[in-house]
């Protein structure tokens, strides 16, 4: 089993590769109003009329090659439809 160290070992440890990985706890504390499961059905999931996650990300993926397809013209918009890409 690996030894449980302290968060300033792991500081050392990285030295300059330091990455932080936020979760839905984050998210929530930081804009509930926003990130609650409530909030994401009221705003996403009510257009698909699903409380599916990966119906959603689905539904993105698709719509990301359909509009590299149908709308040559705006390439940044396929690239904002792909889930976890920034905007």
């Amino acid at each position: 089993m690996p030894e449980v160290i302290t968060f300033r070992q792991a500081l050392e440890q990285a030295a300059h590769h330091k990455h932080v990985l936020l979760g839905n706890g984050f998210s929530r504390a930081c804009r509930n109003d926003i990130f609650s499961y409530d909030a994401l059905f009221n705003q996403a999931f009510e257009v698909l009329a699903t409380t599916d996650f990966e119906v959603v990300i689905r539904a993105l993926k698709q719509a990301a090659h359909l509009a590299s397809i149908y709308l040559e013209n705006d390439p940044d918009l396929a690239q904002r439809l792909r889930p976890g890409r920034n905007p």
